[in-house]
């Protein structure tokens, strides 16, 4: 599970819609991610860690490990 991704996206001010479009997935799949209920792809975490400039342990560490 991606436990931190909501929370840095927010520190970036970025929306679910343009994280998704910036990666090439549907907002909805930003939501289920955001929310446990879907897993993203290898693929997609690198994208994620790229587009959000995070390494990768940092989207999936506990929330108060982020600063």
């Amino acid at each position: 599970m991606i436990n931190n991704l909501k929370t840095i996206r927010k520190q970036h001010n970025i929306h679910q819609k343009d994280l998704a479009t910036a990666i090439g997935v549907s907002p909805k799949i930003v939501y289920k991610w955001e929310n446990g209920t879907a897993t993203p792809s290898i693929r997609a975490v690198l994208l994620l860690s790229h587009f959000l400039n995070t390494p990768i342990d940092h989207l999936f560490s506990l929330e108060d490990e982020i600063e």
